[in-house]
């Protein structure tokens, strides 16, 4: 951390505040004179070849590296803010020295949706270690179900909240579950386990290291939305390991 750490707020959305953002980003960046801009999802991959290359119209050579990560990627190809949002992706391949994919879903994803990338492109996983492979055993009081993630409606924690319902009215008795994470919807989410009567049954906590949280469960679930699989598929894992 040499270059030391810059906290810069943008907005998940598109909207006149980017405009903003891009400025006081392209000062900052440009007082660090980098080699290499990386730019992580769409807005952080926008604004890193944006001010890379207007770096390089000045004659500083800088390298603009972009990982595609959720963000653009969700859109559908059938609609218009979908066809608008991947053109622009399109074109930005443009102002890209080299496109750095975390895992072959992403690339496939970005393939079948943007195209085959035109600038160079890598596959890089990210990074892990033997630790992570450790088996994590249940605490004695780890209740049936967790969700960990982020508190919005793309991670899937309704779709949680939703089926532990449906597992419950199926097998006739009360269950337990947790929901590790923050976000900016969990009034909601805390407001629809009322409403349904799951408050006691389904606690919530802040966000919190993965294998700590795991502990707390002897299941795992990862919702999905309908699109590209059924709400039924959600999965847990093996109860002595995660």
């Amino acid at each position: 951390m040499a270059l030391g750490l810059v906290r810069l707020p943008i907005r998940r959305s598109i909207g006149p505040a980017d405009f903003a953002a891009l400025w006081r980003s392209y000062k900052e960046i440009r007082s660090l004179q980098p080699d290499i801009l990386h730019g992580h999802g769409a807005k952080g991959g926008a604004l890193a070849r944006i001010i890379g290359s207007a770096l390089r119209v000045n004659r500083y050579c800088v390298a603009r590296l972009y990982s595609p990560h959720g963000g653009s990627l969700h859109y559908s190809r059938t609609k218009l803010s979908g066809k608008i949002v991947f053109l622009l992706e399109h074109l930005q391949e443009y102002l890209t020295d080299a496109i750095v994919f975390v895992c072959d879903f992403e690339r496939k994803t970005y393939e079948a949706k943007v195209g085959k990338p035109r600038t160079r492109s890598e596959r890089i996983y990210n990074g892990i270690n033997d630790r992570d492979f450790e088996t994590v055993y249940a605490r004695p009081d780890a209740v049936d179900f967790l969700y960990i993630g982020m508190l919005r409606d793309l991670k899937g924690p309704d779709l949680f909240i939703d089926a532990f319902a449906r597992t419950e009215r199926n097998i006739g008795r009360p269950l337990s579950a947790m929901m590790i994470g923050d976000g900016p919807q969990k009034d909601e989410y805390e407001k629809m386990m009322l409403e349904r009567g799951l408050g006691r049954r389904i606690k919530m906590l802040p966000a919190m290291k993965a294998r700590d949280a795991f502990a707390f469960a002897r299941n795992v679930v990862v919702p999905c939305a309908p699109n590209p699989c059924p709400i039924s598929s959600w999965r847990p894992w093996p109860p002595a390991s995660r």
